[in-house]
């Protein structure tokens, strides 16, 4: 799926759409697939494609790339270094860009059984959901003059990605916790007023017309649309226990918000994923 919209340049950071032009290159020259995924990506599909605004920008990159093995990941590093000026950092999945960092997750074949184990730490990374979030991804047209394009998730996919990076990481994610939060208030203004009268008029319904809510439902809905059976388990292990009554709320409290209202977005969530 593609994107198209009126392309202005002056919406991007100068040095964001070059680092990103580069990593194009890079990807086609190697044929491997590559994805924005954390905060840039949720700027691109909240702040530039839905005009909603972010609660906070950055420069720093996160992109993931399909590949089979780690010889696949550091041909990607070599180029990257050698023809285009990246630098080496301490970390091994961390490049340096001028001023910009970039992280590049491997997932696809490599990560046997939805688990990375890093090498130079031997820690492990849950890359569940990665197969079908690549999957349903979309192409993103950034700029006209110079052509510059990036595969981001959807707004689906990325909250999926928010959560599963979240628990496996936690408490060391606590963004990814207030990302989620702004996603579940924001969604309902992504969709159109004909789609949320029409298709899903039901649940704005039954949400007493509370549009906030009914969007936290159809995300939940929507989400399951694109899950594999095992990435919705590991889904809704994550959420029942952050919502029910006798747990911790260890994901409500790190999302700094009025707690009823974070629970009570978070159940609806549940609720459109455990939809029928």
């Amino acid at each position: 799926m593609k994107n198209s919209l009126p392309k202005n340049s002056n919406n991007f950071d100068p040095e964001f759409l070059e680092c990103i032009r580069t990593l194009g290159l890079v990807s086609e020259s190697l044929k491997i697939q590559l994805m924005l995924i954390g905060a840039s990506a949720r700027d691109i599909l909240f702040e530039y494609i839905n005009n909603i605004k972010a609660p906070r920008n950055t420069l720093d990159l996160d992109i993931a790339v399909q590949i089979e093995n780690w010889r696949n990941y550091d041909m990607i590093k070599a180029k990257l270094r050698e023809d285009y000026g990246f630098e080496t950092t301490e970390t091994d999945h961390k490049l340096k860009y001028k001023n910009m960092f970039i992280d590049i997750v491997p997932c696809g074949k490599l990560a046997d059984n939805n688990s990375l184990v890093w090498r130079d730490s031997l820690k492990q990374m849950d890359v569940t959901g990665f197969k079908e979030v690549f999957k349903h991804s979309i192409m993103v047209s950034l700029c006209d003059d110079p052509v510059t394009e990036v595969r981001v998730p959807s707004i689906e996919g990325l909250t999926l990605l928010k959560i599963i990076s979240w628990k496996d990481a936690y408490p060391g994610r606590p963004k990814d916790a207030e990302d989620i939060l702004f996603i579940l208030k924001s969604y309902e203004r992504t969709i159109s007023a004909d789609l949320m009268f029409d298709k899903y008029s039901n649940i704005l319904e039954k949400e007493g017309f509370d549009p906030v809510q009914a969007g936290a439902v159809i995300l939940g809905k929507r989400i399951k649309e694109i899950c594999l059976k095992s990435t919705l388990n590991s889904l809704n292990l994550i959420l029942i226990a952050e919502i029910s009554d006798d747990c911790q709320y260890s994901l409500i409290i790190q999302m700094k918000n009025d707690f009823t209202e974070s629970r009570k977005l978070l159940s609806k969530l549940y609720e459109g994923l455990n939809s029928i």
